[in-house]
C-alpha cells in the first residue's frame, strides 16, 4: 500500500477556481491578502488534519507487466471491429505484448 496525497495535492475545479479569482479581485488588496491568509490557515488546518488521521492507505498501481497482460487478456467491446473483423476480440487482436507495454507506458508517462 502506498500513501495518498495529501490535501494540497487534490485538483481544484477550474470554474471554482474562476469563480473564487472573479471574488477576490474584486476586494481591496487588503482584503485579498486577508483571504489568502486564510485560505493557507484553513489548506494547513486541513493538512494537519488529514495527518492526524494517519494518511488512509490507497492500494499500489499493478505493475506495467500486469498491466500489459490484462490488457491482452481484454475482451474487448462488440463495437470494436479492427479491419472489420467481427466475433469475440481480445486486447491481442489489437496490440502485441510490445505494442501494448509501449503504449501503457506512454499513458503512464513512463515512456
Amino acid at each position: 500500500m502506498s500513501q495518498s496525497p495529501g490535501p494540497a495535492h487534490y485538483a481544484i475545479p477550474a470554474q471554482l477556481l474562476q469563480a473564487v479569482i472573479t471574488v477576490v479581485m474584486e476586494q481591496p488588496a487588503h482584503k485579498v491578502l486577508n483571504i489568502a491568509n486564510g485560505l493557507v490557515q484553513v489548506a494547513h488546518e486541513q493538512e494537519q488534519a488529514w495527518l492526524a488521521r494517519g494518511k488512509r492507505d490507497v492500494p499500489e498501481l499493478p505493475t506495467l507487466d500486469a498491466m500489459v497482460d490484462r490488457f491482452l487478456a481484454w475482451k474487448c467491446p462488440a463495437t470494436v471491429s479492427p479491419d472489420g473483423k467481427k466475433g469475440e476480440l481480445f486486447g491481442t487482436n489489437l496490440l502485441s505484448g510490445a505494442e501494448a507495454r509501449e503504449m501503457l507506458a506512454h499513458v503512464l508517462g513512463l515512456a
